[in-house]
């Protein structure tokens, strides 16, 4: 009998945008660090056929079959972060920052994601790759003190035996922390920087699996995004009223007439600048924007230490900036296109 070393440190992850869904990529060139153990499984169907006769379970078939799951990792301004952007929200522009080697990459929201093919390497040094991949939700975490964080959920296919992880390659680059995050509520005409902290922000595609199955095969066909959503939660000190009326949607009357006050909203931008230049006078940036975030609930903690407000939001679209969530990224990746 042979057993496996199946030792968390063998555990390896890499990706490539495919050029045409499904076809799965050859030459992966993205490793990224994890903090956590990434959980890929797959998912099959059994069809059970019980016989009214018989108490035991006679028989059964096989089902639908698809891999999912979930990569928790630190974020930085390289390695995966600016592809699971791209392939989250959809569409991107890159720019080159004056005349220096640093770009700015902007993510909008698109109806259309890339897919893209996943590699592991999984206990037993065994190295499987799965095509036809969506990004479903990024989170991302800041508590204080720590290092931006990301879970990332994905969908896919199928998984296959491979010979062609290609060469380790690590982003040399360090993680965000909380020191580089600031926080910009838009109160009116101008934004007020806010004091904030334990900042959660989520994306989810809310994809439709079964919306993509046809009949000749037990593999999805095509991955359906649904509706789009943005949502996050963070506290906030409590040093007036302005944030906690604006719930209500009316800042000047909250207590009275919260019956007929629209839901006011809010422009809230996440900053995370490292203060390290990618480039002369260009630092290492990663900006999430929400433009009209609508308070979902408030609660005001009235223990023994600082008063502070937790704000849970959702984002709706914004007219103005023709989406409801954008993110801006600025280092040394000349574009995302493949």
């Amino acid at each position: 009998m042979t057993v496996a070393n199946s030792a968390s440190y063998l555990a390896e992850m890499a990706i490539e945008e495919e050029g045409t869904a499904g076809t799965a990529g050859t030459t992966p060139d993205i490793y990224d660090y994890f903090n956590g153990d990434p959980g890929i499984n797959p998912v099959q169907t059994v069809v059970r056929m019980e016989n009214v006769y018989n108490r035991a379970l006679l028989k059964t078939a096989f089902g639908a079959y698809h891999m999912e799951g979930s990569v928790p990792q630190y974020v930085e301004p390289g390695g995966t972060l600016g592809w699971l952007m791209k392939w989250a929200l959809g569409g991107v522009s890159s720019s080159q920052q004056g005349a220096t080697d640093a770009y700015k990459h902007t993510f909008i929201p698109a109806n259309a994601t890339k897919t893209f093919t996943l590699w592991l390497v999984r206990g037993g040094n065994q190295t499987v790759k799965i095509p036809y991949c969506k990004v479903n939700t990024i989170e991302f975490t800041q508590s204080v003190d720590d290092a931006l964080r990301m879970n990332w959920s994905f969908i896919g296919q199928k998984e296959t035996i491979a010979a062609d992880f290609g060469t380790h390659s690590y982003s040399t680059l360090n993680p965000f922390m909380n020191s580089n995050l600031t926080v910009e509520i838009n109160d009116g005409a101008t934004g007020v920087a806010a004091e904030v902290h334990n900042t959660t922000i989520t994306l989810e595609n809310n994809i439709n699996i079964d919306s993509g199955r046809v009949h000749g095969s037990r593999f999805y066909s095509n991955l359906i995004n649904g509706k789009r959503s943005i949502s996050g939660s963070f506290d906030l000190w409590f040093d007036d009223d302005t944030q906690y009326e604006s719930f209500w949607g009316d800042r000047s009357t909250p207590a009275t007439t919260p019956e007929t006050d629209a839901p006011e909203t809010n422009k809230l931008e996440f900053t995370w600048d490292t203060g390290i230049e990618a480039a002369t006078s260009y630092n290492y940036i990663f900006k999430i924007t929400v433009p009209a975030a609508v308070y979902e609930s408030t609660s005001v903690d009235l223990g023994g230490d600082r008063i502070k407000q937790t704000v849970n939001f959702v984002g709706q679209y914004d007219t103005s900036a023709t989406n409801e969530v954008s993110a801006e990224l600025t280092n040394k990746t000349t574009d995302y296109a493949i």
